[in-house]
């Protein structure tokens, strides 16, 4: 009876591991991580700054290692790519301007060197971080019709604050949600057109600013 007992215990053991090893995340040193994290992705707090609804909104692919357990030291690859068409009336006034469609084309790419620390050993990890981005930025305009072409180049450099939760469906794969503050500086590029000599009004301006988000990701662990 007794080895029937001891049996029954070694077995419920050996579950009891196995079920745990399936439940934990693998957040362990050593291992690497592979994410695609979104940028702004529902913003909470807008930057006081013309159009900059053209350059809040990326994607960032990145990878990370496991200094520590739960510790993750990564970099991320923002990337952004906004297309628009507009109206630019000639006159400045819209009942009796000629309309001339135009087209905007907003292009940036960084880096963001970054640190998070997880907390726990379950599926649902809570974690804090913080992060450093900069990003050049080009802005392009063109009216054909007007043989009007400006481009403008500028730069964003932003210190960020984040928390926010991954659940793991796998022990290697899983979902991340984050809240995240970030101040801002960098240079805003922009374009005027007077009634005259339209392809020469364009330019840059400075600016400081912060904005708050939701952001969603997905992450891969791959290691032991």
């Amino acid at each position: 009876m007794r080895s029937y007992c001891l049996i029954f215990i070694l077995v419920a053991l050996t579950n009891f591991a196995f079920a745990q090893s399936l439940t934990e995340a693998k957040t362990l040193r050593g291992n690497w991580l592979i994410g695609l994290e979104t940028s702004n992705l529902i913003a909470l707090k807008k930057i006081d700054v013309l159009d900059d609804d053209y350059f809040r909104r990326r994607v960032a692919p990145g990878f990370g290692y496991f200094a520590a357990n739960n510790l993750l030291v990564g970099v991320n690859v923002p990337i952004g790519l906004t297309s628009r068409e507009g109206t630019y009336y000639s006159n400045g006034t819209i009942g009796r301007a000629r309309a001339y469609r135009t087209n905007i084309l907003a292009k940036q790419i960084g880096i963001t060197p970054y640190i998070q620390q997880f907390f726990g050993h379950r599926r649902l990890k809570p974690y804090l971080g913080v992060s450093y981005s900069y990003l050049k930025q080009e802005l392009s305009y063109n009216i054909s019709e007007l043989s009007v072409y400006l481009d403008q180049k500028a730069n964003r450099s932003e210190w960020t604050l984040f928390t926010g939760l991954t659940y793991f469906l796998t022990p290697h794969l899983g979902l991340d949600a984050r809240l995240q503050y970030g101040w801002q500086s960098g240079n805003y590029p922009f374009f005027t057109f007077p009634n005259r000599a339209e392809s020469r009004y364009s330019g840059s301006f400075s600016y400081n600013g912060q904005l708050a988000s939701i952001d969603l990701g997905l992450r891969f662990i791959a290691g032991k």
